[in-house]
């Protein structure tokens, strides 16, 4: 954690999920859609040491902030998906 991650949003689960990841902590910009834009993030990200260091310092508290941490809104949304799916069920 506290590390900067650049990620090129293909085809492959790996590369969805770090983008999905990187999505919900607001980091739209560390997300290349092509070759040439993945490059283009990252050698902007290595040139700039003031971004670097302001993400170093920031990343750990937005991810702890993020709802990717809030594991009771998780199970609320999932409790409430499959009391969806049980209701459209049995009203079918």
């Amino acid at each position: 954690m506290a590390v900067p991650v650049v990620t090129l949003a293909g085809k492959s689960h790996a590369s969805r999920v770090s983008a999905s990841l990187l999505r919900s902590v607001n980091f739209d910009d560390l997300v290349a859609s092509t070759p040439d834009q993945y490059i283009q993030i990252a050698v902007d990200l290595a040139n700039d040491p003031d971004r670097r260091r302001g993400l170093r310092s920031t990343l750990r508290p937005t991810m702890q902030n993020s709802p990717l941490m809030d594991s009771r809104g998780v199970a609320r949304e999932i409790e409430s998906a499959y009391r969806q799916m049980w209701l459209q069920w049995i009203n079918q």
